[in-house]
């Protein structure tokens, strides 16, 4: 029986497309690793205070492959193997390879971002400091980008959990609520994020996305040659699929394929920009507020952070010893 069972799984995976199996089985290996060497997890999410003010960039990109718990991981796996498989026979294996690698730095770049923003404009430093972790900020990406692969005329409406119908462009959005509202210890922001650059990437196809002769000329590169030929390979669609190429593929007649890259700088400029003087505001508040303790023009919410900058950064509960106030301490994402 155990060996059918095997056999089976293995079929399953076989038919499943590379780009999903090989993101799907790094978020499994990494909490394998989690379990065997148990590490201390708080050192691998995403913290805005620790990336921002400690330089540790490491956590843009670990914390969306750490996870808090048995339960956290499956939830995220089982709906990325149902999407993903989705999306990637529509769109094709690398398609999907650079849209997944795209959304783990942009979602965590969005989320540190908004973070700042919303201390910034409210004087409050607590989001800052807030750990996140898991991949769910990439799914809600791709959950938009899936959304976008049906034509409004054949399906215009999506079902939230099985019971209640909602037009397919605001299902991401209903989701997102309705989770939060279900669970409030998961990340809003995390899986804002998400949605956002699932809206940008469908929206921007001509400054993040090479176009489509990119695509093909790189499956044809005898360089990839033993990766494209694999048996779960699936290849970017050609001129057959009209909807799915009009749709998240850029045209060059406007300004997409050769001048991508070109447009593409400007865009990580002005972004790049924007955080950068946002981020020396803040510190050089805090750096004002640091020379003169009783200055009247800092808040107790500035005196508050600052004691917080300069304390040693608490190590939260490891997965192994108690998964219960990892999820209390940290935001599942």
């Amino acid at each position: 029986m155990s060996n059918v069972s095997s056999s089976r799984a293995v079929e399953a995976l076989s038919r499943t497309p590379l780009s999903t199996v090989s993101f799907g089985a790094l978020c499994c290996l990494t909490f394998t690793f989690q379990i065997l060497a148990n590490p201390d997890v708080s050192h691998y999410t995403l913290n805005a205070q620790r990336v921002l003010f400690h330089q540790e960039y490491y956590r843009i990109v670990t914390c969306a492959f750490f996870h808090g718990s048995i339960f956290h991981i499956a939830m995220n796996m089982m709906s990325y193997m149902t999407l993903g498989k989705s999306l990637e026979k529509r769109v094709g294996t690398f398609f999907m390879y650079l849209t997944v690698l795209w959304s783990v730095l942009w979602t965590s770049l969005l989320h540190i971002s908004m973070s700042l923003a919303i201390s910034i404009v409210t004087q409050d430093s607590s989001l800052l400091h807030r750990n996140s972790l898991g991949f769910s900020a990439v799914l809600f990406h791709l959950l938009v980008l899936e959304s976008k692969c049906h034509d409004p005329a054949i399906a215009s409406s999506r079902l939230v959990f099985g019971v209640i119908h909602v037009p397919s462009k605001f299902y991401p959005w209903v989701l997102l609520f309705t989770l939060q509202f279900l669970m409030p210890n998961i990340s809003f922001l995390g899986h804002l994020s998400g949605i956002l650059c699932g809206i940008l990437q469908s929206n921007s196809k001509n400054y993040m996305i090479p176009s489509i002769d990119f695509f093909h000329r790189c499956e044809q590169s005898q360089y990839l040659r033993k990766i494209t030929s694999m048996q779960n390979y699936v290849h970017v669609p050609f001129e057959t699929d009209h909807f799915i190429l009009n749709t998240f593929f850029p045209n060059p007649r406007d300004g997409g394929g050769d001048i991508t890259i070109i447009n593409r700088n400007r865009c990580l400029a002005t972004v790049y920009t924007c955080v950068w003087d946002a981020y020396r505001k803040i510190t050089k508040r805090s750096s004002s507020c640091m020379s003169s303790q009783g200055n009247n023009d800092c808040t107790d919410k500035d005196h508050e952070a600052i004691r917080m900058h300069q304390q040693p950064f608490l190590s939260s509960p490891t997965i192994s010893s108690n998964d219960e106030r990892i999820q209390k301490e940290s935001e599942m994402v």
